[in-house]
């Protein structure tokens, strides 16, 4: 960052330091002393004494501001929301956010050595249906996450495969020419 210094004005630097130590380093330096009588003081000031009595402010004001914050929070939550828009996301969102679909990706990349089956590579790697997600929904008539999760074909481990991010392009860039 910025510009370096020349040889000559390091040279000049550190002549100039010769024989100085840091002001945090050396006890008889007046800052140093002045930091040490700020530290001793703000210390024994506190010492034995409340909250409410060092900053002047109630402990249970303090807490009761924090529950309303937190009751705020969690009363703008899913439909009293006001960007709620009626429950829009799709079935494939709220499944890729379950915890047995991260757990089927899990078991994939385990099996598959966190490996590009195509090329070998171990970045980026992602899990790619052989038959597609929309595809199974479809053929088996899923509109809800409940069905989703009991339909075992969705589940099926030799529906996928580990890709890097650039072989999975390939493939679904071919599988969208193929219209399928």
């Amino acid at each position: 960052m910025g510009k370096k210094h020349s040889q000559e004005t390091i040279d000049k630097i550190r002549r100039t330091k010769i024989g100085k130590s840091p002001w945090n380093a050396d006890k008889n330096h007046p800052k140093y002393k002045e930091y040490i009588n700020k530290v001793k003081l703000s210390s024994s000031m506190r010492k034995g004494k409340t909250y409410e009595q060092i900053y002047g402010i109630r402990a249970n004001k303090l807490k009761e501001d924090k529950r309303k914050q937190l009751a705020l929070i969690n009363s703008h939550k899913g439909e009293s929301h006001p960007n709620w828009k009626g429950g829009i996301s799709s079935i494939r969102d709220r499944l890729e956010a379950s915890i047995p679909y991260r757990n089927w990706k899990k078991t994939i990349l385990n099996r598959d050595k966190y490996l590009c089956k195509m090329c070998g590579e171990i970045e980026y790697l992602e899990v790619h249906h052989k038959i597609p997600f929309s595809k199974i929904l479809k053929d088996n008539n899923i509109k809800t996450v409940e069905r989703a999760l009991n339909c075992q074909e969705l589940w099926n481990l030799d529906n996928g495969i580990t890709l890097c991010k650039r072989c999975h392009c390939i493939i679904d860039f071919h599988r969208a020419k193929r219209g399928v």
